[in-house]
């Protein structure tokens, strides 16, 4: 093996002198949570995506996540109201979450990093009422609709091969609507492809683990 030939395989190896293989990144992100907010009120997510990382600054990841928020409401057996029932009302969303990401060298500081993003979520919204859940007047006793999200976020990872992603951010929503409305005094009423578009907080959160760095 001559001098060229050690140089250029030098040069196929490394980039600089970091490892090309720390300039592409293979990264898996998963999460299992389930929350009690207040009582009576339930969080659960699940998700499963990879991340692929060019030069350690810019990435593009995939999620599909499934998110359900669950709402009980307690009904008084024979009008005691230390006596009673409880009955659930859920709202879950799945959805593929899509995102173009930028993490600055200047914003690391060791296992510590700083990013910024841009995402979308394309999905399905759905609402279900258990029998006897005492709804109120107005109220969607069933619900399923088409949600779009666009949005950007400010994120904070921290470990290496393992580790931990929280991003806060804003997203304009998209949501095409079809509803069952409860009324009190009258019949339900049946609504279809009503538009409700609309500002909102996201939160992600996920824990990642790096093959790169097995």
């Amino acid at each position: 093996m001559n001098m060229t030939t050690v140089v250029a395989q030098r040069e196929l190896e490394y980039y600089g002198n970091e490892p090309i293989r720390a300039r592409f990144e293979t990264i898996l992100r998963f999460k299992a949570l389930a929350m009690v907010a207040i009582e009576d009120e339930w969080a659960g997510a699940v998700s499963a995506g990879i991340e692929f990382r060019f030069f350690e600054q810019f990435s593009v990841l995939a999620d599909i996540v499934h998110f359900s928020y669950k709402h009980e409401r307690e009904v008084p057996i024979n009008g005691d109201v230390t006596n009673y029932d409880e009955y659930w009302q859920k709202d879950g969303r799945s959805y593929g979450a899509f995102e173009l990401r930028y993490y600055p060298t200047f914003l690391k500081w060791g296992k510590f990093q700083l990013y910024f993003n841009g995402f979308s979520k394309i999905g399905k919204r759905f609402l279900h009422t258990e029998n006897l859940y005492p709804l109120q007047d107005g109220e969607a006793e069933r619900l399923n609709s088409s949600i779009r999200d666009f949005g950007t976020s400010i994120g904070f990872q921290a470990g290496s091969t393992w580790g931990f992603d929280l991003n806060l951010g804003a997203a304009y929503r998209n949501e095409i609507k079809s509803e069952d409305i409860f009324h009190t005094n009258g019949p339900t009423t049946y609504t279809s492809g009503v538009h409700d578009d609309r500002w909102l907080m996201n939160i992600r959160i996920s824990l990642f683990f790096n093959l790169n760095k097995l």
